[in-house]
């Protein structure tokens, strides 16, 4: 058959010819092709065509509609369409090669395994099974709407399980038992009545020495068939669970083959997160030797699992530094990385790092592209303990406040290592976990000694050797009350270390440490000697950055802070950096050790009023505010919040273009989210849904779309607080439109259609447009495609009538989008054209390009690819003025689909080679599209 086209039922409906991909509408068409490709080659009798596109509500003249949308189908696959689909007595078929339809390739790659197992060539057999499985791309006919069709979708199904079955059953036969723990465990979970599954799991376990984890799989699976179907294992499960109890030698494994025959596994990302190691770590000789022996039983089969480590004591004991100091050493034992969290579970601020939050961050880390991830946070566990199965990874998850904030973050590899530190002993992650716990106490006062000679010079402490034994033991030889009494030291070089001494002894506050219950463990004392060092503008600023929420803070948020100009900022806190009490741990970021924070506020309680305090808190917050919707009118210009000007002394700062405003937002980010909660937590209710707003834009781009749902919320209760009609109009519809995109589409529709009463009572149109145009896309996402029409189009009129153009061009092109998604391309056409009228007279390039992109997509449709690649190349112009990369590549991709479909091969790869390189900066899935095109087009 001549034309060759591919087919793909495997997950969204896909047809492809020679790797350009020919589009299909939505709808009818979609369903109309998937019915005939479901059975190629026979007959489709016209009932049952009409009963896959109507259901029950077919129309009288539903078999001239089914001939017209034939022809639309035919017409839409061109030359190759007409002699495909043929028309034969009382129906219609379409005549498709073996090797074209990916269910037919799926179901004779199978055929083949199973034969080649049967024979014993397992080799053979692991190709065509991983074959096999390769052709799966999610839930079949996932965007085919037709119940009818849906019934189809378990026999595909269970062809995919029995391919993956296949796989790991030759995997295990060629010696691969290791390897195929991980993946069995997570199979029997999915599928926990499929017994066979089981079987290759307890033989796996038994091979690798774990004889007493075999059986307690047959037990689990026992139980869960006698209490859920009433009925024992059957034959294949009793019989290998004989086999384990005897020994059985024909459970013996073979000897392991080369590397799995059909396993093509993608480079991963091996993140490198470790911090520094601190550079004067001295003793704690002991526990050391403890962590290598730890690190050493690694390779034991007896302990099968994720060998975790929990580090408790005191605060400022040094955990963290022993972590580090210990993970830095060994980090090139773990090839594939190492990552990093600190999880502030004893933060001032209250707001610990949430198990969601350290997930989606080591998800960045290992390289999942935001589109990838997925919006429900236990599919995000999910995929990370994945992309963890079987690599050896090395994990510091610091500062921790409890068992169950870090119990979520445990991988399954047991080539993994995971280093906890805590102050408090975690005892249930050691009980249920099989965690090794390690308390650290305070240092030996001869480590201490040493310590503190190391960072203050070993001639100065030998020239006063009674003061440098004295300072030691003044500091409870504490790590970090060491730390700062060596800084202040340091700063001072003249000073006679008797006579730091002697103001160390003198101090009348102490700072006892949080849950030692000792009172000689105090680093107060320290902190007050090298506090009333300070200049009296610097101690206000230290003071003034125990108010603020964290967990680090830049040097125009500390201006505002302090209501000083930026260069004064930046003196203070090198001043205070001098001194130990802040750390710049990046280039114009500092931070402070939680005890600092907790002595910092207390000083402030102490020596600031009330009304300090608060003016304090608002000016900083008015920093976050204002600059966040400058920020996001460069990210993505719209809708803007008309905002209470800043107070005195808040200075704003103003990022000058589009780049400028996503990097802050990058550095701001988890700042941004402990200011939400911060002002929620003072009663800065504006402040407290006004952010959230201004943070929809990059929250969005980034796909952090958990955190817009849970920011969105704090607006929503903060406006009721206020009982601000508007704010709770804004946060109504800020998370409505959140649950969109995390597929809560009930709780969307729910707070979307609330708050269209508010903005008519209100009286204000502007709202209750974009409100309609949030509903617009909630039905698109839904498949509600006529609804989505609907809303854009009452969005549209109210757009117009308040004279909105930018409003009116958006809406416009959205109204483009639902007829290309109904599939009527003409009307699409003429609402682009009038999208970019209006864009003409706003001179609005940030929507030009997009709207460009979307009539040249329905040009090609039609037909115009001449017209369709000039919309394309001007489209490309406007996208590259406004740096957005992510639609730069869409653009080029479609551009090489025009110049491909006018015969201008060259031109064509020459846009797709440009789309790939933007896509691989991104480690985007549309990649591998590109480079099927580029290899399609090779020759």
């Amino acid at each position: 058959m001549t034309n060759r086209i591919e087919f793909g039922l495997l997950g969204p409906l896909v047809v492809r010819r020679e790797g350009t991909l020919i589009p299909v509408a939505r709808g009818r068409q979609s369903a109309l092709l998937a019915a005939l490709l479901l059975d190629a080659g026979r007959l489709v009798t016209v009932g049952q065509l009409t009963e896959v596109l109507w259901g029950d509500g077919a129309p009288a003249s539903a078999r001239a509609a089914l001939h017209n949308q034939v022809r639309r189908l035919r017409d839409g696959l061109g030359t190759a369409g007409r002699d495909r689909i043929r028309t034969g007595p009382g129906g219609y078929l379409i005549r498709v090669e073996p090797d074209e339809l990916d269910v037919t390739r799926m179901q004779l790659l199978l055929a083949s395994a199973r034969a080649a197992a049967g024979g014993g060539a397992w080799e053979h057999a692991c190709v065509m099974a991983a074959d096999a499985v390769l052709l799966w791309r999610g839930q079949p006919l996932a965007d085919v709407d037709s119940d009818v069709l849906a019934r189809r979708i378990p026999d595909l199904t269970e062809t995919y399980r029995q391919a993956a079955e296949m796989r790991l059953e030759a995997q295990l036969n060629l010696g691969h038992h290791a390897e195929t723990v991980s993946e069995l465990r997570r199979f029997t979970a999915d599928q926990p009545f499929r017994e066979h599954p089981y079987a290759l799991l307890m033989t796996a376990l038994y091979r690798c020495g774990r004889q007493g984890e075999a059986i307690a799989v047959y037990q689990q699976a026992r139980r869960l068939l006698i209490d859920e179907l009433g009925c024992e294992p059957g034959p294949e499960l009793r019989r290998v669970h004989q086999q384990i109890l005897n020994n059985d030698p024909a459970l013996a494994a073979p000897q392991p083959t080369t590397a799995a025959a059909g396993q093509s596994s993608p480079v991963p990302v091996a993140p490198r997160e470790l911090p520094a190691a601190i550079w004067h770590f001295t003793g704690r000789a002991r526990e050391l030797r403890a962590l290598t022996k730890m690190l050493d039983r690694m390779g034991d089969p007896v302990m099968g699992a994720v060998v975790t480590c929990a580090v408790g004591g005191t605060a400022g004991v040094g955990k963290t530094a022993l972590a580090l100091h210990f993970a830095h050493r060994v980090a090139h034992r773990f090839t594939d990385g190492q990552l990093y969290v600190n999880l502030r579970g004893f933060a001032p601020s209250g707001v610990p790092v949430t198990p969601p939050e350290a997930v989606r961050g080591f998800l960045d880390a290992l390289g999942v592209p935001p589109e990838r991830i997925p919006a429900r946070w236990e599919a995000q566990a999910g995929l990370y303990r994945s992309l963890l199965a079987d690599r050896k990874m090395l994990i510091v998850l610091d500062n921790a406040r409890d068992e169950q904030q870090v119990r979520p973050l445990l991988p399954a590899s047991p080539a993994s290592l995971v280093i906890v530190t805590s102050r408090n002993q975690l005892a249930g992650l050691a009980a249920a976990d099989g965690a090794r716990l390690l308390s650290l106490e305070v240092l030996p006062h001869s480590e201490a000694v040493q310590l503190l000679t190391a960072r203050i010079g070993a001639s100065r402490a030998a020239a006063e050797p009674e003061a440098a034994v004295e300072m030691a033991a003044l500091c409870a030889c504490l790590p970090l009350a060491l730390a700062v009494a060596a800084a202040r030291a340091a700063a001072r070089p003249r000073l006679r270390l008797t006579e730091l001494a002697a103001e160390l002894r003198g101090a009348a506050e102490r700072l006892d440490a949080l849950d030692a219950g000792d009172p000689a463990v105090s680093v107060r004392a320290v902190f007050s000697c090298s506090y009333r060092q300070l200049s009296p503008a610097a101690a206000r600023m230290f003071r003034l950055l125990g108010l603020h929420p964290g967990p680090d803070i830049s040097v125009p948020a500390a201006a505002s802070l302090a209501a000083v100009d930026e260069p004064e900022a930046r003196r203070l806190l090198s001043e205070l950096a001098r001194d130990h009490l802040v750390t710049e741990h990046g280039p114009g970021r500092y931070a402070f050790h939680d005890l600092l924070r907790v002595y910092a506020a207390s000083k402030a309680r102490d020596c600031d009023s009330q009304p300090d305090r608060d003016a304090a808190i608002g000016r900083v917050l008015d920093h976050y505010l204002h600059t966040a919707a400058r920020a996001a009118f460069l990210v993505q210009p719209g809708e803007q919040l008309a905002l209470a000007a800043p107070r005195p002394g808040a200075a704003p700062w103003q990022p000058g273009d589009r780049q400028q405003a996503l990097a802050w937002f990058v550095a701001e980010h988890q700042v941004l989210l402990a200011a939400v909660a911060l002002a929620a937590e003072t009663g800065t209710h504006s402040h407290a849904w006004q952010l959230p707003w201004a943070m929809t834009a990059y929250l969005n781009r980034r796909g952090y779309l958990q955190e817009r749902v849970t920011v969105m919320g704090t607006a929503l209760a903060a406006a009721t607080r206020l009982d601000d009609p508007l704010g709770q109009a804004m946060s109504m519809r800020g998370l409505g439109s959140a649950c969109t995109e995390t597929g809560d589409h009930d709780q969307s529709r729910a707070h979307l259609e609330h708050c269209l009463p508010l903005y008519r009572r209100l009286g204000d149109r502007h709202g209750e447009a974009w409100a309609q145009y949030n509903l617009s896309v909630l039905a698109g996402v839904q498949g509600r495609y006529a609804d989505a029409l609907g809303h854009s189009e009452q969005a549209l009129r109210l757009f117009r009538a308040i004279g909105d153009e930018a409003g009116q061009a958006l809406l416009l092109n959205g109204a483009a989008m639902c007829h290309i998604l109904l599939g009527d391309y003409q009307q699409a056409r003429a609402f682009c054209e009038q999208s970019l009228a209006l864009i003409g007279k706003l001179d609005d390039c940030h929507l030009e390009y997009y709207v460009r992109d979307t009539l040249g997509y329905t040009e090609l449709h039609i037909g115009d690819v001449a017209r369709a690649a000039e919309h394309f190349e001007l489209a490309l112009v406007l996208c590259r003025d406004s740096g957005d990369r992510y639609t730069e590549a869409e653009i080029l991709s479609h551009l090489g689909d025009a110049r491909h479909a006018a015969g201008e091969v060259p031109a064509a790869r020459q846009a797709w080679q440009q789309a790939l390189a933007v896509y691989d900066d991104f480690h985007h899935p549309d990649a591998d599209k590109i480079r099927a095109k580029l290899a399609s087009t090779e020759g």
